[in-house]
């Protein structure tokens, strides 16, 4: 099956029709069938699921050794090559499934230093994007809800594509909590990043820099394994606080909160 998330041609290959129609809801990935052969790949993944055990917690142990990167969690594995061409994914579950995909695209986009994933929600208005962090997985649902009509680029992990000269823009992001992807707009340009605190009043605190370079970098979904992927995703955190305006957000939660932004 062939999947395109953010400017990327993901080739994913497994013989379990359950993981297929995982990887084609969430992703709109598509059968290759006699195109297979002239299609542009980006990354390959191998899937194979009954692997490991139960969800157990977040904490991801990484290994680089024998011209190999390995991200193992008690219900999933990822072994993936350097230059992340070819990889091959084990997991447990569907739940396990979307968060070795995560894991995987984050980090490959940190490798090739096109862009970050950051834990957040992002909401297009005017063809602007507004990211909204700080939120717990409930608060991002209801943020979304109180954002319609408005179109959702994400409720979990905003896909953010970090280019130089300051062209900052978000993509449609995949990785859904609630708010299935529409596709109907693949990309904005990001216009501000919003850290959201819980209010009876609704007030805006711009970030210095280095603040705000702070509470970017603790909300990257995933944090690369060595120091050479760390000094990338530092740089392109840098690069987006340097260009995007951060503040911290007291909020109510109802409509007030775009009355106040837009």
């Amino acid at each position: 099956m062939y999947a395109t998330i953010g400017e990327h041609h993901i080739l994913f290959i497994m013989d379990s029709q359950e993981i297929r129609s995982s990887i084609a809801d969430t992703f709109h990935a598509k059968e290759t069938g006699k195109l297979k052969s002239y299609l542009h790949v980006d990354m390959q993944i191998k899937i194979e699921g009954n692997y490991g055990k139960p969800f157990s917690g977040y904490e991801v142990c990484t290994n680089a050794e024998d011209g190999q990167i390995q991200f193992k969690r008690t219900d999933y594995s990822i072994i993936v090559n350097p230059t992340y061409e070819t990889a091959e994914v084990k997991v447990y579950d569907d739940f396990a499934l979307k968060h070795a995909i995560l894991q995987l695209y984050s980090s490959f986009i940190i490798y090739r230093r096109w862009g970050l994933l950051l834990n957040s929600s992002c909401v297009a208005e005017r063809n602007n994007a507004f990211i909204f962090a700080g939120l717990s997985s409930f608060g991002k649902t209801a943020l979304s809800k109180i954002s319609r009509p408005r179109l959702v680029l994400s409720d979990e992990a905003t896909l953010i594509c970090v280019r130089s000269g300051g062209d900052i823009t978000v993509f449609d992001s995949p990785f859904r909590r609630e708010e299935r992807s529409e596709h109907l707009v693949r990309h904005c340009k990001l216009h501000s990043i919003h850290i959201l605190q819980s209010s009876f009043k609704t007030e805006s605190i711009h970030l210095k820099e280095s603040d705000a370079l702070l509470h970017i970098a603790n909300h990257l979904t995933c944090w690369p394994h060595n120091k050479a992927e760390s000094g990338k995703a530092l740089s392109m955190c840098r690069q987006l606080v340097q260009h995007i305006p951060v503040s911290i957000r007291y909020y109510e939660n109802n409509e007030s909160l775009w009355e106040s932004i837009v």
